[in-house]
């Protein structure tokens, strides 16, 4: 018997932090570029689907120190509505020193499978990184698919997962982001804690504004770059 606890969606904060991490990423400087797609019933690994993904996360993790480089990402497990083709998404970023196919080739090994079909690798292209979060939060509760602006086609009920539904690395985390703000010590305004060498417009969602602050209800982006609409932070909690 499965003792962990099981979900049937994504709720509002997790998504959020999903929206938020993402966000993040690219303002410290690496930007969500790759899209990576593994199904767990297709890989040669041992052990359910959750230790799997803790164990390639960690292997990755290990990968990209190996070339002096984070391992950053957000990721959501998906099930079907049965329970079955349970699958994991990452949304990672790729430097521009490794080729593709390398990292390809590497999750291929640690898979331990040949099955055309056990991972999807594709590049993001710049401007449609909106477009690749509003997909993999598309099992989040219903009532929030307006609000994450989830599309129509891609709006259906999902399979129980058990354990950790959706996250981000460390890197990008809600920890990481508040010592950002917390370090900037800033009030109302944005943080600045990039590098001088990374000229980049302060992300509004780090201003800490007060209580339930949130890029959302701060400064508005345009409506084809935005991930949610703009309604405060705490109202982002599925019933």
């Amino acid at each position: 018997m499965n003792t962990l606890k099981a979900s049937k969606w994504i709720t509002g904060s997790q998504a959020t932090n999903i929206c938020d991490g993402s966000d993040y990423a690219e303002y410290i400087g690496y930007p969500l570029n790759l899209f990576i797609t593994i199904h767990w019933a297709l890989s040669g690994r041992s052990g359910n689907y959750r230790q799997q993904r803790k164990d390639v996360q960690e292997l990755l993790r290990k990968w990209f120190s190996a070339r002096q480089f984070d391992f950053v990402c957000v990721w959501t497990t998906e099930a079907g509505e049965d329970g079955k083709d349970v699958h994991l998404h990452m949304v990672a970023h790729l430097p521009d020193e490794i080729e593709e196919s390398e990292l390809r080739a590497y999750l291929y090994s640690i898979l331990n499978s040949d099955a055309p079909n056990v991972l999807d690798v594709q590049s993001i292209e710049p401007g449609t990184l909106h477009r690749v979060i509003r997909y993999i939060l598309k099992g989040v509760h219903p009532s929030l698919y307006e609000t994450f602006i989830i599309p129509k086609m891609h709006r259906r009920r999902q399979g129980k997962v058990y354990g950790l539904r959706c996250g981000t690395s460390r890197s990008i985390g809600p920890s990481a982001r508040q010592k950002a703000i917390s370090k900037n010590k800033t009030t109302n305004k944005c943080c600045k804690i990039l590098p001088k060498s990374k000229p980049l417009k302060p992300l509004p969602h780090l201003c800490p504004t007060g209580e339930g602050a949130s890029w959302r209800n701060s400064v508005s982006p345009p409506e084809d770059r935005s991930f949610a609409q703009d309604i405060p932070h705490n109202k982002l909690v599925a019933a």
